[in-house]
Order: C-alpha cells, then structure tokens, then sequence
C-alpha cells in the first residue's frame, strides 16, 4: 500500500475556480483499480491545494500517472495553478506497519 502526497501551489484569488476545477477529477480517479482514498485539502491562507492519495501498490499508482497524463481534467485545473510558486516533489510512502 503506498500512500502519495502532492501539492498544487494556487493562483491568490482563484481557490474557489480550482477546486470547481477538481471536482470531476477526484471523482473519476476514486472509481480507479487500486484507488483507495484520493481526497483534496486546502491550506487558503497559503494558496495550497493537497492531494492526498492511498493506493493498493506501484502498478496501480503508475496506471493513474498515466491515465492523469491523459485527462481532459488537467486542461481545467491549469489556469488556477501558480506558474510562479515553486514546484514540490509529489511524496510516495510505502506502508510500513
């Protein structure tokens, strides 16, 4: 079981449009194989969105990378992103206990 932290930085002002923007994205990814929790938090003080991912293992984290890659959704989300905050690591965790 692996468990994935990504963080979107977010345009002031544009919270509400991105996580409009999220909404069809995290309901089609939560009726993926292998998905077991993908939700979203926001940090507004911060202009933060959070991803936060659990999946039955690599193969399947890998296969939503793809199908990601591939989603008209990523076209929605993009104008709400802060092109000019800096980019974090996506963090994967395996279980450990």
């Amino acid at each position: 079981m692996l468990k994935v932290i990504a963080r979107q930085h977010i345009r002031p002002g544009k919270m509400d449009e991105y996580l409009e923007a999220i909404r069809d994205l995290v309901d089609a990814t939560r009726w993926e194989p292998g998905c077991i929790e993908y939700s979203v938090y926001v940090d507004r003080a911060r202009n933060l969105g959070v991803f936060m991912e659990t999946w039955k293992s690599a193969e399947h984290l890998a296969v939503h990378g793809s199908v990601l890659a591939a989603s008209p959704h990523l076209q929605k989300i993009a104008p709400c992103i802060d092109p000019d905050a800096p980019s974090d690591p996506v963090e994967v965790y395996e279980k450990g206990y």
